[in-house]
């Protein structure tokens, strides 16, 4: 028998997972290990830490903000703290992959398209001369959707500004790298539905965009 590979772990001579604090040795045997032509010797380390391993449990959750903000880089070399990150990174990583990393992805190229097509005159009669064709649709799809996914980050924000506070929010330089890109997304927006002619009262100059 050897160890069962973990597929969320580069590691493959390592598992990790979480069991009851005595379990017996059919439990262990059918937990840890799989049938193998070859065998070796194995450590098996067993750490009481009851809640750490469940994201709902404050206890939890104090240990990841615990290890944030924690200074001491050899602290990460321990083989208890490697396994609950190990751990951890199971449970969040589809989570964050869903709900950031390909809203992310999407919000990346529309800002790309947006920017380098729509924003583009020429693109207004790109496929028709009409007052109101298929490129102001594409161009009202795209701004629309750039603002839906816009105010979708900025609540993600909000949520990180009511758990840390306001100066442990604004302290930190990545928040600051993170709200910038959708205010200035929707500032940019706004101003292209700026109306195209306007006049100026005090003046009487026409200014066309």
């Amino acid at each position: 028998m050897t160890v069962r590979n973990n597929p969320h772990e580069d590691r493959k001579n390592s598992f990790v997972t979480c069991c009851d604090l005595w379990p017996d040795e059919t439990y262990i045997i059918d937990k840890f290990f799989e049938d193998s032509k070859t065998e070796s010797e194995i450590t098996l380390l067993m750490c009481d830490i009851p809640y750490i391993h469940n994201p709902n449990m404050p206890e939890s959750n104090a240990v990841a903000v615990a290890l944030v903000e924690c200074g001491r880089m050899d602290l990460f070399s321990s083989k208890v703290i490697q396994s609950i990150i190990t751990f951890r990174w199971q449970l969040t990583r589809k989570w964050v992959m869903r709900k950031l990393f390909m809203p992310y992805l999407v919000y990346l190229a529309t800002y790309i398209f947006y920017v380098c097509v729509v924003f583009d005159p020429s693109f207004e009669f790109l496929f028709d001369d009409e007052p109101t064709g298929i490129d102001d649709w594409i161009h009202l799809f795209t701004t629309i959707l750039l603002t839906v996914l816009s105010v979708y980050f900025l609540v993600n924000e909000y949520r990180g500004f009511r758990r840390d506070g306001c100066v442990g929010y604004w302290t930190k330089i990545w928040n600051w790298v993170d709200i910038t890109p959708p205010i200035m997304i929707l500032i940019v927006i706004g101003l292209d539905y700026y109306p195209e002619h306007h006049v100026e009262e005090a003046t009487g100059v026409v200014v066309e965009k």
